[in-house]
């Protein structure tokens, strides 16, 4: 078994908390309205706490839509990566995971070739204001030179691709909003206007 630090590029995987399903601007606009508030209540709330119950959400998720764990073995809530600013950038999670290095390869290079190859190309492929530093198809990515001298790139793009693949995406975002919503609900002061 190997262990890695994932931090997710696919937004499918955590959709941030800027203006996300998770998190917007009219979160505490309804969040006042189903703690029986008015207009112009406010709401208050650790919203630190909140960022690590999101990320947890989505690990916790994550680990329940996987029906199979031959290639990952465990999942744990490792931290969240926020960008100073939101121009270009979103929230990542941070996910430790135990996975079977074989195993992946194998799902990746040879269970699911072709559709693999389509995931690179489309993630992968440099174009007009993006260069790619990863190869976009399973040849040079499996390529001895760029394989092995990128190791721990090609293992996270393989993870994405896993869980991706093997997750339905749908309920895996159901699951986390319901746990935040249902966090927030639990834990908000309600404020009102004076």
């Amino acid at each position: 078994m190997a262990k890695i630090t994932l931090m997710n590029n696919d937004s499918r995987i955590f959709c941030g908390l800027y203006e996300s399903v998770l998190y917007n601007s009219d979160t505490d606009y309804y969040l006042a309205q189903t703690l029986g508030g008015s207009l112009g209540d406010e709401v208050d709330y650790d919203f630190n706490e909140f960022t690590k119950v999101a990320g947890e959400a989505c690990v916790n998720s994550l680990e329940d839509e996987l029906y199979s764990h031959d290639v990952i073995t465990n999942m744990d809530y490792a931290g969240m990566s926020s960008p100073r600013y939101y121009n270009y950038d979103t929230d990542r999670v941070l996910i430790g995971v135990d996975y079977n290095f074989i195993a992946l390869v194998k799902y990746c290079r040879h269970t699911n070739k072709d559709k693999f190859n389509q995931y690179l190309k489309n993630n992968y492929t440099s174009y007009d204001g993006f260069v790619s530093f990863v190869e976009n198809s399973v040849e040079r990515f499996f390529s001895k030179d760029w394989f092995n001298s990128h190791k721990n790139i090609a293992v996270q793009v393989m993870l994405e691709f896993y869980l991706t693949s093997e997750i339905d995406m749908d309920a895996h975002l159901q699951n986390m909003y319901e746990a935040c919503q249902e966090w927030l609900i639990c834990n908000a002061e309600l404020k009102q206007a004076e």
